[in-house]
Formats: structure tokens, C-alpha cells, sequence
């Protein structure tokens, strides 16, 4: 498997479309290296470095020095598997369900398949490039929220428990929603998790009620 990104930020200092391949062969090191320092004005990059130029404005990837990760590996085994979708579906985990509930795998094993054609192992773009099928950048974000989400029973925290009761209680307040965002965001519904913070957690409660107010909820 080999992939590249479609797209990528074009602001200055930013790196080129994120790429990756079969583990320990074509991309032995991954890209993980940007160098920022090529780049100081739009349009200054140096090309001898450079993997993409085409409207390119900054930095580039070096493969030349291998940042490894906590475990100690360099390798960009897994890493095709990247967010995609409404919910960014990311990890060879969720792709795998994917696949077993809804895709080929399911049809192998005579289930009943909602996209028997598509090996989400194989093409886990397809969640986004598939023009056959452009709803499932959606139907990947709710599967991920059905068989994730609303089974979520750790520590005394019951998903649907908790939903039942901010219902009853007027849907008032952000407890439920930070903890929903940290579930999915992070992990955890009472974060700071082992991964850190929520990322926009404001944001994320002001936009439920956004949503809440044009429902006339």
C-alpha cells in the first residue's frame, strides 16, 4: 500500500502532503522530520529537498534523520490508516471494524455488507475519495459513534445513562458535552486523558448549541 494526501496547508512553514507506504520498505524512516528553517516567505523552498513543489509555499520532508516514536520505532507501519471523514476514523483498529461490519470482509464471511466491494484495509481512502459512494465519509463517522461511542461504560460513566439525564435535566450546561468531546477526542470522558487536553473544547460546546438553536431544540 502506498498513499499521498490530496491536500495539505499551503501557509508558510507548512510541510508537504503527508505520504506514506508498506512498512520498512519503500519509506524506511518516516516523514516526520519537517524543515521549517527552508522556508521564511511564501514561495522560498528548496527544491534539492523538496518531495511536492507544485503550489508549494514552505518546508519540505527529510527522511534523513528518523524521529522514533515512544515504543522506539521508525517505521511507518499502520500509518496509512490516518483520520478520514467526519469523525476522522484513524488506526488500523477502526478501519479493521469498518471492514469486518460493513465492508469486503463481512461479504467474505457471507454477512450482509452495506459496501461488499470495498476492502477498507486495503483502501481506506475510499472513506473519502470514493465517488460511488459519498455518503460514507458520514456512515463512517456514525458507525464510529454507534459501535464507540454509544457503548462507552467506563468508570461509572454510562453513555446513554448520561444522555438521559442531560435530557431530563433541560440539556443545560457543558459536563456532558467536554465529556463526550473527550471521548472522542481523547479517549476518556474526564480529560485531561493519558493523550492530553480536548483540542477546541470550547469550541466543540459552543457549536452543540449552535446546532441545538437551528433545531429549535
Amino acid at each position: 500500500m502506498k498513499i499521498k494526501a490530496t491536500t495539505n496547508a499551503k501557509m508558510v512553514r507548512s510541510s508537504s502532503p503527508l505520504s506514506t507506504a508498506d512498512p520498512r520498505l519503500t519509506i524506511p524512516s518516516p516523514d516526520i522530520g519537517t524543515i521549517l528553517q527552508n522556508a521564511t516567505s511564501p514561495g522560498q523552498i528548496h527544491l534539492s529537498t523538496a518531495k511536492s513543489t507544485a503550489d508549494k509555499k514552505a518546508g519540505a520532508f527529510n527522511n534523513n534523520s528518523p524521529v522514533p516514536n515512544s515504543s522506539g520505532r521508525t517505521d511507518v507501519e499502520g500509518c496509512c490508516f490516518w483520520g478520514r471523514g467526519v469523525i476522522q476514523t484513524t488506526g488500523v483498529c477502526n478501519f479493521g471494524k469498518l471492514n469486518w461490519y460493513l465492508g469486503a470482509r463481512a461479504a467474505e464471511d457471507g454477512r450482509e455488507a452495506m459496501y461488499p466491494d470495498i476492502n477498507f484495509c486495503e483502501q481506506p481512502d475510499a472513506i473519502c475519495s470514493s465517488e460511488e459512494h459519498k455518503e460514507l465519509k458520514w456512515i463512517a463517522g456514525m458507525f464510529y459513534w454507534v459501535e464507540s461511542l454509544q457503548s462507552y461504560n467506563v468508570g461509572g460513566w454510562n453513555y446513554i445513562d448520561e444522555l438521559h439525564k442531560f435530557v431530563d435535566n433541560g440539556m443545560s450546561g457543558n459536563s456532558f458535552i467536554d465529556a463526550v468531546s473527550g471521548i472522542v477526542n481523547r479517549g476518556c470522558h474526564d480529560p485531561p486523558c493519558a493523550t492530553g487536553d480536548v483540542d477546541g473544547k470550547a469550541d466543540r460546546s459552543n457549536n452543540f448549541y449552535k446546532v441545538l438553536a437551528e433545531f429549535d431544540i
